[in-house]
């Protein structure tokens, strides 16, 4: 009886979609977490069938249907879907998974997944235009940009240290070209890793080389460390200005390095962290 009511319930939702499709109603899969956060704000979001495991804000995003990671995707479980319309950050993958998607005739739409101003706005201005709103895209950019404000670095701005952190076993520092870099250069602070680019394994070495004055997290790596005092036993954290005066900066992820709408109010929270971590 229990595989009766699963296979009636499978092919309910499958005529459900195709009567949506016949219908003309968008049915949109989004990979990608600023992807889908771009297209909740430009009105679109009831459109949505399903996205990737990064993508939980807004709450209505984090309850649909997840289709694993977006370098890892299968193409039957996207495909299943009936998408008439796939956007995605550029970097989805595996490469033949991707080929296969597009063989089937769903659209498919990339935009950059950088974390310049540039990538920025093209990326708003694919997905607008993915979705017939390109003046609304214009529109939604240009009130973004106006709460960047980005910050100079100036002599004397707080050397931070970004960890990317998955629990113990799992911690990275950032370098240069990253998106956590943009955001502390953009707060007007200085990034404390500049001799490589992208993320490396957390040493004690790297961090005490740093010499971090803040160090810089993400509130879900904050947590699955334990807290703050997980991140105190972290390799060579102690030894640090910011171990020893206990300058740790929490953001919400998605919002620290999502590079979607939400991205002028991290700027905001995190230079407003720093100053008041500047009095501690």
């Amino acid at each position: 009886m229990k595989a009766t009511a699963v296979f009636f319930s499978a092919m309910a939702f499958l005529l459900s979609a195709q009567a949506e499709v016949k219908a003309g109603k968008e049915r949109i899969i989004t990979l990608g977490s600023s992807v889908t956060e771009i297209v909740y704000a430009l009105g679109h979001g009831d459109n949505l069938v399903a996205t990737d495991i990064t993508s939980v804000y807004p709450k209505q995003a984090d309850a649909l249907p997840k289709l694993g990671h977006f370098r890892q995707l299968s193409a039957e479980g996207v495909l299943s879907l009936e998408p008439s319309l796939i956007i995605a950050v550029d970097g989805v993958g595996p490469p033949e998974v991707v080929a296969s998607i597009k063989r089937s005739g769903v659209k498919w739409v990339s935009v950059p997944s950088g974390h310049t101003l540039p990538d920025l706005k093209k990326k708003f201005a694919g997905v607008a235009r993915a979705l017939g709103r390109t003046e609304a895209g214009e529109a939604l950019f240009t009130r973004v940009e106006s709460t960047l404000d980005p910050a100079e670095p100036k002599a004397g701005s707080p050397r931070v240290l970004f960890v990317y952190a998955r629990g113990r076993g799992a911690m990275n520092v950032s370098g240069t070209n990253t998106a956590a870099a943009t955001m502390i250069e953009w707060a007007g602070a200085t990034n404390a890793v500049t001799l490589f680019e992208g993320y490396r394994p957390l040493t004690a070495e790297a961090v005490i080389a740093a010499q971090p004055d803040v160090i810089l997290v993400t509130t879900r790596g904050l947590e699955s460390l334990g807290g703050v005092d997980g991140l105190m036993r972290a390799p060579g954290v102690s030894l640090t200005p910011a171990g020893r005066s206990k300058r740790f900066i929490a953001i919400e992820d998605l919002k620290l390095l999502g590079f979607g709408p939400r991205v002028g109010d991290g700027v905001a929270e995190l230079k407003q962290a720093l100053a008041d971590a500047s009095k501690r």
